[in-house]
């Protein structure tokens, strides 16, 4: 359902689905007007009508809002919306993926939840929570997902590949938190103070005759921005040139006045919006119909990345490359030694067009990183650790780390943890030698990292550690030693 949280196409392309969408209609007025959010509306007429026999799953969430599907309404779904919707996927047979991270932040009497209305509904429904939502602290990246064991299991097979696990502090500081706030008044009291915050943002719009979306949930504002003048002459980055006003609009905002805004367009996958009469919401006008086309900037193609990755695993990270870097049509290397999960990944870069930018190579890295030339902007390790150090050498000394390139190193931690006691005692003794191993290495490429006079580094705590490595300036001073 329309809008979208744009991740959820890049995922369902990822496995080779295939993305149908159905849009909210907004009221008539919504254009000139505030509106509720629970007053935009969901055919069910039109959303039977994208249902196949090869439909798996119908995605949505309850708040619409940061994810998918109808961001950044804030629209809560009713017991009668959610039942119709239901109906359909028992009757097809779909799956239900209901995200519902912010089912902490409603601002209606009740929050229904879809897998309550009913055993059959229930039977083939995946419900997904968010701790970082819920307490504020999205950095966590910690949540979780409800549902029949036989869907889960599937949600545990495809977790194990993308992400294994998080960060054990995280992950311990969510237990506390979750025990201390079924026994006080916080989700209760976080939800009044962004209440709070929100009316206070309202009457703002409302002093400036800006129309709004009041939102039911969640913490964002759908703010129609369509009065706002852009000054002629403004001097936006190249990078803009071919996007909608809407970006212009968040990138003036954020540089002149302080005020983070993101383009309603960023988060569509449709342009169905605009086509119902509400374009100063998303603000899906193209360039050349803005009202003063001759005063752009004459666009310009954006110099050429190029992003190295060393362990291709999956593909799943070269594909998050490859999306992000559209805007400078990177070029893309990522090598294994493989074969069959080579075979694999080929197949899905094909499958979905992103062999264009994509080159695969396969071998042994200390071969392979041999074979390839030029200087990467991006260098991104995630192989086999006792090889880190030669993966290292071999790039610094072929040079393939531009000036101001960057690497990152996966997998510096253990499940979140240092290789110390208060790991090992929460190791499975049949797998603490593997850990105690593994860790002694990584203990001796930190150091080795530290100690090398060429680079600077630094390590983030993030799931199981990433080091961020970049050239030494004062070593790139000497012309003998500086990339060509």
């Amino acid at each position: 359902m329309e809008p979208a949280f744009d991740l959820y196409e890049l995922h369902t392309r990822f496995v080779g689905g295939k993305l149908k969408a159905v849009r909210l209609h907004p009221p008539v007025h919504a254009a000139s007007t505030i509106s509720k959010a629970d007053e935009w509306r969901l055919d069910l007429e039109e959303l039977e009508n994208v249902i196949t026999p090869r439909t798996k799953i119908l995605d949505f969430c309850y708040i619409t809002n940061q994810r998918r599907s109808h961001n950044p309404l804030g629209k809560v779904f009713s017991v009668e919306e959610l039942s119709a919707i239901g109906g359909l996927c028992v009757k097809y047979n779909v799956v239900i993926l209901s995200d519902e991270v912010y089912e902490r932040l409603f601002y209606t009497p009740t929050f229904p939840r879809i897998a309550t209305l009913g055993a059959d509904i229930a039977r083939r429904t995946i419900t997904i929570g968010s701790i970082g939502k819920a307490f504020n602290a999205t950095g966590w990246r910690l949540g979780y997902a409800i549902g029949n064991e036989s869907l889960i299991r599937h949600v545990q097979n495809a977790h194990i590949i993308l992400s294994y696990t998080t960060a054990g502090p995280a992950q311990w500081a969510a237990g506390v938190a979750i025990q201390a706030a079924e026994g006080n008044t916080f989700y209760e009291d976080n939800r009044l103070e962004m209440k709070r915050k929100i009316d206070d943002l309202c009457a703002t719009f409302r002093e400036l005759g800006l129309p709004y979306v009041e939102p039911s949930g969640a913490h964002y504002l759908f703010v129609n921005l369509g009065k706002v003048k852009l000054p002629q002459s403004y001097n936006f980055p190249v990078e803009l040139n071919t996007k909608s006003r809407d970006w212009k609009l968040a990138w003036f905002l954020i540089r002149e006045f302080g005020v983070a805004a993101i383009p309603a367009s960023a988060k569509q996958r449709l342009r169905g919006l605009a086509r119902g009469g509400v374009d100063g919401y998303s603000s899906r006008a193209p360039v050349q119909n803005l009202d003063h086309p001759g005063q752009l900037p004459t666009p310009s193609d954006p110099p050429q990345k190029k992003v190295l990755e060393v362990g291709t695993f999956t593909g799943f990270s070269a594909l998050a490359f490859y999306e992000g870097t559209r805007s400078s049509n990177a070029e893309i290397i990522t090598m294994d030694v493989r074969g069959e999960v080579l075979q694999f990944t080929r197949k899905m870069f094909q499958d979905i067009g992103a062999d264009d930018r994509i080159t695969v190579i396969e071998g042994p890295a200390a071969v392979s990183l041999k074979s390839v030339n030029g200087e990467f902007d991006l260098i991104f390790l995630d192989a086999d650790k006792h090889n880190y150090q030669t993966y290292l050498d071999l790039i610094l000394t072929r040079r393939l780390l531009s000036s101001n390139g960057i690497i990152l190193v996966d997998n510096v931690f253990a499940r979140g943890f240092t290789m110390g006691n208060e790991f090992n005692t929460t190791t499975e003794k049949l797998r603490r030698p593997f850990w105690e191993a593994n860790g002694e290495t990584l203990r001796k490429l930190n150091k080795s990292f530290i100690d090398d006079p060429r680079i600077d580094t630094l390590i983030l705590p993030l799931f199981d550690g990433v080091t961020q490595i970049k050239w030494n300036k004062d070593y790139l001073k000497n012309s003998e030693h500086s990339p060509e």
